[in-house]
């Protein structure tokens, strides 16, 4: 008879790295279905909490013209099958006017051609007649609304090509965007904690089952932590606040171990205009503040072009939302209203204008102040469940030389 293979699942425990490598099977085991059932429930209620408070759910493109966040990180879409005949008015007669019998392959050789002759611009190489990228945000698209609309926004993937191998990081993975109109950065802030909060109480009043699960098998400290982050205020301090005491802890910790044998984790020098690193991130939270912290008014240098410049013309109305064990879950920011500041900003980064046209429109006919920010849902959910790897809280994780699923 034909060769049965043994259920993978046969063992009664599986190392979380050895379940990597059969995802489909993930939602069989007990960790798999809890983590789920959560992930389930926290997009609900965020949804929920949103719609409560009049915000309107806007489906923005995964498919988009623009870097976002302008890193030169995103995903390029760029491919044309063979089986597009008709690629451009501007091929050549004999190339344009293929029969349907003519073999695919031959067309895209035709093609090639004509591109070597000169009979195609460059433009006819793109699926759209331009470059093409997976979105990293949704925030440009979601601005234009907000400015219509008001209160705004969007939940869905995003994408950065960044080869990156922590624990912290995917190629695909979730985000929920609020984008608030007529607020400031504190505004943001203050809906930013409120929707974590909000979350936290949601799984300590209707996960009771998989709390209890994960508490004895995932994290010991669990239920603790969700009760602290459902009711505990967030300390709040600016980013250069956090240089002078991330340096006054380094010297200290430096000095302690010139007179110790002992070893001990030093802290990475930082100076100002530096980005943090998930260490000094982790280090505020956990050894400095022992709990969430949110950093405030970063160097424009170490931040994204559409943050509003504050009156010291140094630093932005910029925030992140740290927590223990993960670092940053939220970033956001007061977006820059003002177009000449904007147009400015843009060319101190090297952006060109002509790219984000229809953005700076949004400035040139009508601009409110607004605010807005992002949620790393996956790493939510880790914060939820206390797993560590965020491979192990979406269903199917995309990351960096690896794509089995």
């Amino acid at each position: 008879g034909a060769h049965v293979s043994p259920y993978p699942l046969a063992k009664k425990r599986h190392s979380l790295e050895f379940m990597r490598t059969i995802a489909h099977f993930r939602p069989r085991s007990n960790l798999g279905s809890s983590v789920t059932r959560i992930r389930s429930l926290v997009a609900l209620e965020l949804h929920s909490f949103l719609q409560g408070k009049g915000f309107r759910y806007i489906q923005t493109p995964i498919i988009t013209k623009s870097d976002c966040e302008g890193a030169g990180e995103a995903f390029s879409v760029n491919h044309i099958p063979d089986t597009c005949w008709h690629v451009s008015a501007n091929m050549s007669k004999t190339t344009q006017t293929q029969p349907p019998s003519t073999p695919p392959s031959r067309v895209a050789g035709s093609l090639r051609s004509a591109e070597k002759d000169g009979t195609v611009r460059a433009k006819a190489r793109y699926f759209f007649g331009q470059p093409a990228y997976l979105t990293v945000s949704g925030q440009l698209n979601l601005e234009a609304y907000c400015c219509g609309m008001g209160d705004v926004y969007a939940f869905g993937p995003a994408f950065r090509a960044e080869p990156s191998h922590t624990g912290r990081h995917l190629a695909e993975f979730w985000m929920i965007e609020p984008e608030i109109a007529f607020a400031d950065m504190d505004a943001a802030i203050d809906l930013a904690l409120s929707l974590l909060q909000h979350a936290a109480k949601a799984v300590l009043r209707r996960c009771a089952d998989e709390i209890k699960f994960l508490q004895k098998f995932v994290d010991t400290e669990l239920q603790e932590r969700l009760e602290v982050l459902a009711s505990r205020n967030f300390s709040r301090i600016t980013y250069t606040s956090a240089i002078e005491l991330l340096e006054s802890h380094r010297k200290i910790k430096l000095a302690a171990k010139s007179k110790s044998k002992e070893e001990s984790e030093l802290i990475e020098q930082v100076h100002w205009g530096d980005d943090l690193t998930t260490q000094h991130e982790r280090y505020l939270c956990e050894n400095v503040f022992h709990g969430p912290v949110v950093i405030t008014d970063y160097p424009k240098g170490a931040k994204a072009f559409y943050m509003r410049v504050n009156d010291d013309a140094k630093t932005v109305a910029a925030f992140d939302v740290l927590l223990p064990k993960i670092g940053e879950l939220i970033g956001g920011s007061q977006r820059e209203e003002r177009l000449d500041v904007l147009r400015e900003r843009m060319s101190e980064v090297g952006l060109l204008e002509r790219h984000y046209d229809w953005y700076l429109d949004l400035r040139r006919f009508g601009s409110i102040p607004h605010a807005g920010f992002g949620i790393g849902f996956d790493r939510l959910i880790q914060v939820l469940t206390g797993v560590e790897n965020i491979r192990d809280v979406i269903p199917f994780p995309r990351v960096h030389g690896s794509i089995d699923f």
